[in-house]
C-alpha cells in the first residue's frame, strides 16, 4: 500500500511536470521587445522541440526531486541519521540545478538556450535518470 502510493504520487508529479513544461514553454521561444543578449533564429524547428523537451524535463526533475526531498525529510524524521541529512542536502544542491537548467530561468535573466543541438537536453535526461534510480532505491 505504501509503495503504491508513492507510486501513484511520483506518476501524478511527473505527468503535472509536464503539462506544466508544455504549458510554459511557449513563453522561452518568446522573444522579448528588446532581448538583452542575442535571440534565437526564428523558424528553427529542432531548436523549439530540444527547448520544449528540456522545458519539460527541468519539470520532470524538480517533481523527481520534490519526492525524494520529502521522502528524505520523513526518514530523517524519524531516525535523525547525519547520512540522511546529507542526502537532503544532495538534493536540495540538485533541486538548484534543475531550476537554474530550466530554459524559463534562463529567459528571465535575459539568456535564450540555442547552439548546442540535442546538448540542451542530455545533461537533463541523464540527471532524469539519475533520480530515477535514487527514488527506487529510496522507496525500497
Amino acid at each position: 500500500m505504501k509503495h503504491t502510493r508513492l507510486l501513484i504520487w511520483i506518476i501524478v508529479s511527473v505527468v503535472a511536470a509536464i503539462i506544466l513544461g508544455f504549458i510554459l514553454s511557449p513563453i522561452v521561444l518568446k522573444p522579448p521587445a528588446q532581448p538583452p543578449a542575442p535571440i534565437p533564429p526564428e523558424g528553427n524547428d529542432q531548436l523549439a522541440f530540444l527547448v520544449t523537451l528540456k522545458t519539460i524535463v527541468s519539470f520532470v526533475n524538480i517533481a523527481l526531486i520534490a519526492t525524494l526531498l520529502g521522502l528524505y525529510y520523513r526518514i530523517y524524521s524519524e531516525i535523525r541519521s547525519r547520512f540522511t541529512l546529507g542526502l537532503i542536502l544532495l538534493i536540495l544542491v540538485l533541486l538548484m540545478y534543475a531550476i537554474t537548467s530550466n530554459p524559463l530561468i534562463h529567459i528571465l535573466f535575459g539568456y535564450y538556450p540555442f547552439g548546442l543541438g540535442p546538448f540542451t537536453v542530455l545533461p537533463d535526461l541523464f540527471s532524469s535518470f539519475a533520480l530515477i534510480v535514487l527514488l527506487y532505491l529510496s522507496s525500497e
